[in-house]
């Protein structure tokens, strides 16, 4: 991070995680799949806010290279988070916008 970013003060990084057992029912991972469209693609996720400050541009442009170079893998790329600017559209990219715990299935844990 110093590197990226010289003049940053100095901070803290929280991590992240997924209490795994606290992932609801099958089927509300199901309802989900549904709703976003994902069914039963492999999917990599990404939850935070799409803002070009965190590498939202850049995760969308790595992730579209990797999939026109492999379209033989039906893998897609499905962002949780609020879109504080337009991504570049990809058919294999879902942006869900806002979602709340009911429909993640999950409870997420701050710092653990």
């Amino acid at each position: 991070m110093r590197e990226r970013f010289p003049g940053a003060a100095p901070g803290a990084v929280l991590g992240a995680g997924v209490d795994i057992d606290a992932i609801s029912s099958p089927d509300d991972v199901l309802r989900f799949r549904e709703r976003y469209g994902v069914r039963d693609r492999r999917y990599l996720v990404v939850v935070g806010r799409l803002d070009p400050g965190k590498g939202s541009d850049e995760l969308v442009d790595y992730f579209s290279t990797y999939r026109d170079r492999n379209p033989q893998r039906d893998l897609a790329l499905v962002v949780v988070g609020e879109p504080m600017h337009e991504i570049a559209a990809h058919p294999d990219v879902i942006v869900t916008g806002f979602v709340g715990a009911v429909w993640l299935g999950i409870k997420v844990m701050l710092g653990k």
